[in-house]
C-alpha cells in the first residue's frame, strides 16, 4: 500500500476518501507512526477510529539499523532506525516529504517504500492556519510547551490547556528559532517566557510548509536560532542569526559541554529581565 498525496492535487477529496477507507479498514491494535507534521484531514482520519500514534522523529533509543551515514542529521537517523526497530507494531507510516518537512524527508519516504513499509504520504500542503499560537506565547517551560505542540496533530489541547495558556500570555525575554532538538534537555536553560519562532511555531499554527514565515520574527528579543547539524536549515538558521544579533547553535547528537556552555553565556548576557515588545 502506498498512497502519494502529490497524485491527487487537482482532486484532494479522492485522496481523502482513500485515506478514510484505509483507516476505517485497518489494524487498530498497531500504532500508526509519523514524521514531521502530516496533513490534519489524515490525521484525524486515524483519530476517528482509535489508532495510536508514534512521532518517529523522536529519539526512542532505537539501535542503529545502518541504513543512515553516521555523519548525518539525527533526526533522519532517528526517523529511520524507529521504523525498523518498532516495524512489527506499525500498521502503517504517515510521511511528510515536500516543503513542510525537509528534503530528506523524501529520500526517507523513499527507503522505506523499498523496504516495504506500508505508507501513505501526508505532505502538509495548508497555506492558512488553523490554530492560534497560544502555546508558542505562553509563560511556561519551553522544553514541555516544544514537547505539547509537537502532539497537537493528533492530541488536541483540551479546554483546560487552552485556558491555562491564555491565562499566561506573556512578552518575550528571549526566542527560540527552530525544530526540536533530538538532545531536548537543551530546552532547559531556556527561560519560561521564551517566545517559539520558526519551523516550531509553523506547526502549532499547522502550516508547517510556510517557509515564508519560518524568516520572519514577531518581536525583537535575543534569538536563539537551533538546527540540527548537517540539515539545510542550518544556512537558514546561520544567516538569520547574523542578521538579528542572535546565535545560530547547531546540535548532533547529545548537545556538548562546549555548546550547552556557549547557550548559557549568551543567555546569561542578553537575557535580562527586560520584556520586548510584539513587533
Amino acid at each position: 500500500m502506498y498512497i502519494n498525496i502529490h497524485n491527487y492535487v487537482s482532486d484532494l477529496d479522492e485522496f481523502y476518501g482513500n485515506t478514510y477507507d484505509i483507516a476505517k479498514k485497518g489494524d487498530k491494535e498497531k500504532l500508526v507512526a509519523f514524521y514531521g507534521q502530516p496533513d490534519q484531514k489524515v490525521m484525524d482520519a486515524f483519530c476517528e477510529f482509535g489508532y495510536r500514534f508514534i512521532d518517529l522523529d523522536i529519539d526512542l533509543k532505537s539501535p542503529d539499523c545502518e541504513i543512515v551515514p553516521e555523519v548525518y542529521c539525527h533526526i533522519i537517523k532517528d526517523i529511520i532506525n524507529n521504523a525498523f526497530h518498532f516495524r512489527e507494531q506499525i500498521y502503517l507510516t504517515l510521511c511528510t516529504s515536500g516543503m513542510d518537512k525537509c528534503d530528506q524527508g523524501r529520500n526517507v519516504r523513499d527507503i522505506l517504500a523499498m523496504e516495504k513499509f506500508d505508507l501513505i504520504d501526508a505532505t502538509n500542503f495548508l497555506r492558512d492556519p488553523f490554530r492560534p499560537a497560544l502555546i508558542s506565547t505562553a509563560n511556561a517551560p519551553l522544553k514541555e510547551r516544544v514537547s505539547r505542540i509537537m502532539e497537537l496533530c493528533y492530541n488536541p489541547l483540551s479546554e483546560k490547556e487552552i485556558y491555562y495558556y491564555k491565562q499566561n500570555q506573556c512578552k518575550p525575554r528571549l526566542n527560540f528559532h527552530g525544530v526540536p532538538p533530538e538532545d531536548i534537555s537543551l530546552l532547559d536553560v531556556f527561560p519560561d517566557e521564551t517566545h517559539i519562532q520558526g519551523w516550531t511555531k509553523l506547526v502549532e499554527l499547522g502550516v508547517p510548509a510556510r517557509i515564508d514565515m519560518e524568516w520572519n520574527m514577531d518581536n525583537n528579543a535575543p534569538t536563539v536560532f537551533y538546527t540540527q547539524n548537517f540539515c539545510n536549515k542550518e544556512l537558514m538558521g546561520q544567516y538569520l542569526a547574523n542578521k538579528h544579533k542572535g546565535l545560530h547553535v547547531d546540535g548532533h547528537g547529545k548537545i556538548s559541554s562546549s555548546v550547552m556552555a556557549k547557550l548559557e553565556a549568551f543567555i546569561k548576557m542578553r537575557c535580562r529581565r527586560k520584556e520586548y515588545e510584539i513587533l
